[in-house]
């Protein structure tokens, strides 16, 4: 079966190869060993049936997936969950490790992150997809979890093509 979560899974895989391809230090070394920790624990509980207890936070998870660029209410995404906001908040952290906000934040430069290595739309095409209007403020955003501008980041992706990959 396919995992409940693809994107946080794509994004722990993405995670462990930007630590292999930063250097050989002890510290990348246990972090990209840490993410595919994780990644196999999520593999391996989806597999025994244990992300049935996640269900309804599963259900919040692919609706936030499938309305990426939509504006999120915590209400709203609680009462989807059948729970009140604050317990809705405390489960929803403890299932992912990210608040309701960050998560949101996360999944859309995730996929920014696609869409600037996979498409020719614009930086404001490519925010206004992923629920940013204001471009400027999804730059912002893209670069305090990527370390660069949502530019140097397909730049730096079509120079580390090889061009067999560009063609």
């Amino acid at each position: 079966a396919p995992t409940a979560d693809p994107y946080k899974a794509f994004g722990l895989v993405e995670s462990i190869c930007d630590d292999m391809a930063r250097d050989e230090t002890s510290a990348t070394l246990t972090a990209a060993a840490g993410a595919a920790w994780n990644l196999l624990a999520q593999l391996a509980a989806e597999r025994d049936g244990r992300s049935t207890a996640r269900e309804p936070i599963t259900l919040v998870q692919t609706y936030l997936r499938e309305h990426l660029a939509s504006p999120v209410s915590l209400p709203a995404l609680a009462r989807l969950a059948d729970f009140s906001p604050s317990h809705f908040s405390a489960r929803f952290r403890s299932l992912t490790g990210f608040s309701v906000t960050e998560y949101v934040k996360r999944l859309r430069m995730a996929r920014a992150r696609q869409l600037l290595i996979t498409s020719d739309h614009t930086v404001a095409e490519i925010a206004t997809a992923v629920g940013y209007p204001d471009s400027f403020y999804f730059s912002r955003q893209f670069r305090g979890v990527n370390g660069v501008s949502p530019r140097e980041f397909r730049a730096r992706v079509h120079e580390e093509a090889s061009p067999e990959q560009r063609a």
